[in-house]
């Protein structure tokens, strides 16, 4: 009798995270570890999506977090694995073009202003957990293993931080845990930085940005290594993927085991590069856009897009709405019938269009600034000669996660 982890291999383990992004299938999981082990897997196979959780739903807004959960079981193996799967940063979601990860890699992880994301993903695995404790009444104890790629490995290793919950976690090419979402999303660490460097979170969050990115990243990585066994934490990174060059800029910290690989021969990816950029200058970054944080947190991508540019999204979907409800009828029917609400929405782009005149410059004019003092970062890139830059962005770009 054994608990042995069923996805025992660095293979295995990138091929079923791989599949989350597409569907996860008791036929396919069984094909790839087949295919990896050549034996048979557990007999039974249970899986868990976070789309079948309404509770993961606040009202109409939806975070972005995608995961699945895998349950192994096989009483005569000895086996009862649970296996959270948490999806990394996608173009679009699966009912919207919008890019709704990647505002929350910027507000949630890189600002640590949001944690929509991350609890949702402590709530999915909470919902698991109960589903697989009231369906399967085993002597065998479960053995709890978290995975995750890019945005997911950066959810499942900040959950095991701040849980420990896991047996064992494998983040493949992820972003690196965040100080500032962590200050936000753990109270008593939180506490524990109020204390030291005399800070007050709760009513000024932006203060922790003025504090040197070294000593916090000091500080937060021996708190969290004397509170959770570091060796839980597995990381496969390669040194040419993009994400692992945001370790070399300043507000993440380096926790884990697992050297990064190398498989691009004279390419070292863009660590060295990523490091040119100053704690100064990522300070400026984080203080800008920190200043739309409320718009994103009340309506998320909407809300962001409109403190930025202007522009209201909303306005632009009853439009839709409205001309989809009157498609079939002609064009002076529909006119005639969506008459108010046209002339609801005409008084709403008057205003929308004034905000546009003002932000839309103002934006430019702050990017400009924002490109300018990442100066030094452009110089250090063509005083490489190991590698012309855009070759390398092919590479890695071409390469491919896994």
């Amino acid at each position: 009798m054994s608990n042995k982890e069923v996805l025992g291999s660095d293979s295995v383990r990138a091929r079923i995270i791989q599949m989350e992004y597409k569907e996860l299938t008791e036929s396919e999981i069984r094909r790839i570890y087949i295919e990896e082990t050549g034996t048979e897997p557990p007999a039974n196979i249970t899986i868990y999506s976070s789309n079948d959780f309404s509770e993961l739903q606040k009202g109409d807004y939806y975070s972005g977090f995608d995961g699945s959960a895998i349950h192994f079981y096989d009483e005569e193996k000895g086996i009862n694995q649970v296996y959270t799967i948490t999806r990394g940063s996608e173009g679009s979601e699966k009912d919207s073009w919008k890019p709704k990860d990647w505002f929350y890699n910027l507000f949630g992880i890189g600002l640590g202003q949001n944690d929509s994301q991350i609890s949702d993903a402590k709530r999915f695995t909470e919902l698991v957990t109960k589903e697989v404790n009231n369906s399967n009444d085993s002597p065998i104890p479960i053995k709890s293993i978290g995975m995750g790629h890019s945005l997911g490995g950066n959810l499942i290793t900040t959950l095991q931080l701040i849980t420990g919950q896991f047996d064992n976690v494998y983040a493949v090419n992820h972003i690196p845990p965040s100080i500032y979402q962590l200050a936000s999303i753990d109270s008593i660490f939180a506490n524990e930085l109020n204390a030291m460097f005399k800070l007050d979170l709760e009513n000024n969050f932006n203060a922790i940005y003025d504090i040197d990115p070294t000593e916090l990243k000091e500080f937060t990585e021996a708190y969290y290594k004397e509170r959770i066994d570091e060796t839980t934490i597995n990381r496969l990174n390669m040194e040419e993927d993009l994400l692992y060059a945001m370790w070399g800029l300043s507000g993440f910290i380096d926790i884990g085991v697992g050297d990064p690989m190398n498989s691009i021969e004279g390419f070292d990816g863009l660590h060295d590069f990523m490091s040119h950029i100053s704690d100064e200058d990522m300070r400026i970054v984080r203080l800008y856009f920190a200043q739309f944080v409320q718009g994103y947190n009340k309506d998320g991508f909407d809300g962001a897009i409109r403190e930025i540019t202007g522009f209201r999204f909303d306005l632009l979907d009853d439009l839709k709405e409205i001309f989809s409800s009157h498609s079939e009828s002609n064009i002076f029917k529909a006119a005639w019938d969506t008459r108010e609400s046209s002339a609801d929405l005409a008084r709403g782009f008057g205003p929308m269009l004034r905000d546009m005149g003002e932000k839309i410059p103002q934006l430019y004019d702050d990017l400009v600034v924002l490109y300018n003092n990442i100066d030094p970062y452009h110089q250090s890139v063509e005083e490489q000669r190991k590698l012309p830059l855009i070759d390398g962005l092919f590479l890695v770009f071409t390469k491919g996660c896994f």
